[in-house]
């Protein structure tokens, strides 16, 4: 975490060719002055291969992503899509816009997707699921296909924070029918503003496509203002400026998931093993980002001065506890009261998950990080954790 910490040259140089070779911004046509320069057509291919995704569509943010799939599934009124309680507000922004009904389920121990709370949340009008990698952490993909196979629903991976993990062997947005991933500024690569959606499914990506571009069918044997449609679409799509940036830092993204996991690593090592009954249990077979270290304390108000202390000594935690509003639908009655089936699980405050959030603390993990200033973040972490343990004695 995150790509910004290693803009520079790279994206530079791409930049300088999109306008020497032309100054084209458009994804799309002016064909015969743009030397043959296709930012965003590179960037899609390259990011499918990187992450065996089949095919990929770049869109201009993950939010925009989200709808585009839920769109191109034919989503709407009527319609109930499952998703948890963890997760960015755009998650179930996206949902609400697509016209259906948000349903959100708990999390368990690993702060993702509980696969029996899903079970359990599927009714006759489910069409679609939404699991959530949060903090770098896959959600527990084997189990969430099993029970999504099962009742033939389709699976949308929202992957915005996770891009370079893994579970089972394979990269985090593959399981589904589709996966959606940020490259926003604190993302693990960034393109400022921006997205991508992968899937096998190449019927499905070319209904997005379209969606995503008012409904341009883009066919080859038209000028684009003679293009043909089909049918409802809006723009959603990425410039050739935010591309050549994507493609610069998706060539970082190995160095970046191992400078992430080999500073996790240190870190854990000099918090010692007093604290790993602490850390956050992780789905079997899975490769976290490493962009975070989350510790779960023993009880919320524990949590609180952990945290608290923290920053007052000029280590900031990551979202826990310290974004919830943002990241936790108990606080989302403005979006979820209109619905009958969500509104009164969001006025208890899912007790469940608030368990779980309350008294975690996410220790970001930079990719620049030395030992040095990991030792001071470790040192911190141990001081606080003790300050907070002896004011419960």
């Amino acid at each position: 975490m995150p790509g910004y910490e290693l803009l520079g040259r790279e994206e530079l140089d791409l930049i300088h060719t999109v306008f020497d070779s032309g100054a084209v911004l458009l994804r799309h046509g002016f064909d015969s002055i743009r030397s043959g320069i296709y930012m965003t057509d590179d960037f899609e291919a390259e990011f499918a291969a990187q992450v065996n995704g089949g095919h990929a569509l770049a869109v201009s943010s993950a939010t925009a992503g989200l709808k585009v799939a839920l769109r191109a599934l034919g989503i709407g009124p009527g319609d109930e899509v499952i998703t948890q309680a963890f997760t960015f507000i755009a998650t179930v922004e996206a949902i609400i816009e697509s016209g259906a009904t948000p349903v959100v389920v708990d999390i368990d121990e690993t702060l993702t997707m509980d696969p029996q709370a899903l079970a359990g949340a599927i009714t006759g009008r489910t069409r679609a699921i939404i699991p959530v990698h949060m903090l770098g952490v896959p959600a527990d993909m084997p189990a969430i296909m099993q029970v999504a196979e099962a009742v033939g629903v389709p699976v949308i991976e929202d992957a915005a924070e996770a891009l370079g993990a893994r579970i089972g062997g394979r990269d985090v947005g593959t399981w589904g029918l589709c996966g959606v991933y940020s490259f926003g500024y604190q993302k693990t690569i960034t393109t400022g503003e921006g997205g991508m959606l992968v899937s096998g499914d190449g019927d499905f990506l070319t209904r997005a496509r379209h969606y995503h571009d008012h409904g341009h069918v883009n066919d080859p044997a038209l000028a684009r203002g003679e293009d043909r449609w089909d049918g409802l679409g809006f723009n959603f799509r990425m410039s050739e400026v935010n591309a050549a940036i994507g493609l610069a830092q998706l060539r970082k993204l190995e160095r970046i998931v191992a400078a992430n996991t080999r500073n996790a690593a240190y870190l854990i090592d000099q918090l010692g093993p007093s604290l790993a009954p602490l850390h956050r249990r992780m789905p079997s077979g899975s490769q976290p980002l490493n962009d975070c270290l989350v510790l779960q304390i023993p009880s919320a108000q524990m949590a609180t001065k952990v945290a608290t202390d923290m920053i007052s000594a000029g280590f900031a935690p990551k979202n826990l506890p310290t974004a919830l509003r943002w990241h936790f639908a108990r606080y989302w009655s403005h979006l979820l009261a209109p619905f009958d089936a969500a509104a009164p699980e969001a006025a208890g405050g899912f007790p469940v998950s608030a368990r779980h959030l309350e008294r975690s603390v996410a220790l970001p993990v930079q990719v620049g990080s030395t030992p040095d200033e990991l030792d001071a973040l470790a040192r911190c972490v141990r001081r606080c954790l003790a300050t907070a343990m002896a004011g419960e004695e």
